[in-house]
C-alpha cells in the first residue's frame, strides 16, 4: 500500500538547484537605488545555528486565478494577505483565496501503483516537528493522530529515514549524506534564511522602511533572486526567483510565532505551473519556534528495531535490502556501508550460536 498526503519528495539535486538559483529584479520599484557596491547578507540578516520548530504542513495545493507577473505583484499579494486579518482556521481552510480572486483546485489522489492493494489517504494537514544543530537535522512527520510517523535524521554520516504505520513493524531507508528524496523543512524552506542564500552578491533598493536585495544567480539563464526585508528588525517578508519574463517562484511570510519573531506564523511558497495563473502552493503554519538554543543530542539518533525492513542506497541509487534481526541503537550515526556491515556481522553472530537442545 502506498501513502497519499506525505510531504512532497524533493531530490537533493533539485534542492541544490533551488539553492543555487534562489529567490527578480530591480524592476521599476519607485524607491531609491543604491548600487555603489555588491554585498552579501551575512551581516545584515541572521541564520539560526540551531532550533526547534513545531508546525502544521499541508499537502501541495494547486491554485488558479493569481496574476503574478513581476515583483510588484508579489508584494501586492502580501499586502492583500496582511489586510485579510488571517486566523489559523482561515489559513487552514484556504477560504481567503476567494478574497484574492483565486481558487484552490480539488485534491486529486493518484491511483495505486501496480501491485499495490490501494492508496491510504491522509488529511490535508499533518504535524511536523523539526530540530537542527549545526550539520545535524531531524524532522518527524506525524499523520492520522499519531498512527503513522516518518522520521528523517540527516547527519554528516548519512540521511536516515524510519517509517512506521498503525503499529506495524517499521521500515528504514539509508542514504549517503544529502541523497534522500525528502524535503527538509529547515530555516531555508520555512524562513528563507540560509548561509547559501545570503552568500550571493546583492544590490540594494531602499523601499520605504524596508529593503529589496537582488542578486544574479545564473547569468546564462538570467535568473535573479530577491529578498524583501526589514534589516533593522531582522525580518524577511518575501523572497522570489525571476527570469527576464516572469516570476518563477516566490515565498510570502507574515504573522508572528511564539518563541522567536524571526519565524513567521504563516508561510506560503509558490511554484509556477504550466497554465495561465496556475501555481503549486506549499502552506505551513508555524506554531512555535525556539532558535539558537540547546538541542537534546538524542533527537539526532534513530534506531533500527528488530524486524525492521532496512534498505541501504549507495551514491548511484543501487539498493540492498535486509530484515534486521538484532536491534541497532543508532543507524543515523553510521554510513550505509557501516550499517550493512554491522547487520551482516550480527546475522553471522546469530548463526554461530548453537541451537538450544
Amino acid at each position: 500500500m502506498t501513502l497519499a498526503g506525505t510531504p512532497r519528495a524533493a531530490s537533493s539535486g533539485l534542492r541544490r538547484r533551488v539553492l543555487g538559483l534562489l529567490f527578480a529584479t530591480a524592476l521599476a520599484f519607485g524607491g531609491s537605488a543604491q548600487f555603489s557596491r555588491a554585498e552579501t547578507l551575512h551581516e545584515k540578516l541572521s541564520v539560526p545555528s540551531s532550533g526547534k520548530i513545531e508546525l502544521l504542513s499541508c499537502v501541495t495545493a494547486h491554485v488558479t486565478g493569481l496574476n503574478i507577473q513581476n515583483l510588484d505583484d508579489v508584494l501586492k499579494l502580501r499586502e492583500q494577505l496582511l489586510g485579510i486579518g488571517m486566523t489559523d482556521a482561515a489559513f487552514r481552510s484556504w477560504e481567503y483565496l476567494e478574497q484574492l480572486g483565486a481558487k484552490k483546485k480539488p485534491r486529486v489522489v493518484p491511483p495505486p501503483p501496480p501491485g499495490a492493494n490501494g492508496v491510504r489517504v491522509f488529511p490535508d494537514w499533518h504535524n511536523v516537528s523539526v530540530a537542527f544543530d549545526g550539520e545535524r537535522f531531524s524532522q518527524i512527520d506525524t499523520y492520522a493522530g499519531g498512527q503513522t510517523t516518518q522520521t528523517l535524521v540527516a547527519t554528516s554520516a548519512s540521511d536516515a529515514i524510519f517509517s512506521k504505520s498503525n503499529g506495524a513493524v517499521g521500515s528504514a531507508e539509508h542514504y549517503e549524506p544529502g541523497l534522500s528524496r525528502r524535503t527538509r523543512l529547515d530555516s531555508y524552506w520555512l524562513m528563507s534564511r540560509s548561509k547559501t542564500l545570503f552568500a550571493f552578491d546583492y544590490q540594494l533598493v531602499q523601499r520605504g522602511e524596508n529593503q529589496l536585495y537582488s542578486a544574479v544567480v545564473n547569468k546564462e539563464r538570467k535568473l535573479e533572486t530577491h529578498l524583501f526585508v526589514n534589516r533593522d528588525q531582522d525580518a524577511i517578508y518575501a523572497a522570489a526567483i525571476t527570469s527576464p519574463t516572469r516570476v518563477v517562484q516566490f515565498a510570502l511570510y507574515w504573522g508572528e510565532t511564539a518563541g522567536d519573531r524571526r519565524a513567521p506564523r504563516y508561510v506560503l511558497r509558490f511554484q509556477a505551473r504550466p497554465g495561465e495563473g496556475e501555481w503549486s502552493v506549499h502552506a505551513r503554519l508555524i506554531q512555535s519556534a525556539e532558535l539558537d538554543g540547546e538541542i537534546d543530542p538524542d533527537r539526532f539518533k534513530l534506531g533500527l528495531p528488530s524486524g525492521t525492513t532496512y534498505v541501504s542506497y549507495d551514491e548511484f541509487g543501487d539498493s540492498k535490502a535486509f530484515r534486521v534481526k538484532t536491534a541497532i541503537d543508532n543507524f543515523a550515526g553510521r554510513t550505509p556501508f557501516e550499517t550493512v556491515e554491522m547487520i551482516k556481522a550480527l546475522e553471522a553472530a546469530l548463526r554461530a550460536v548453537p541451537p538450544k537442545e
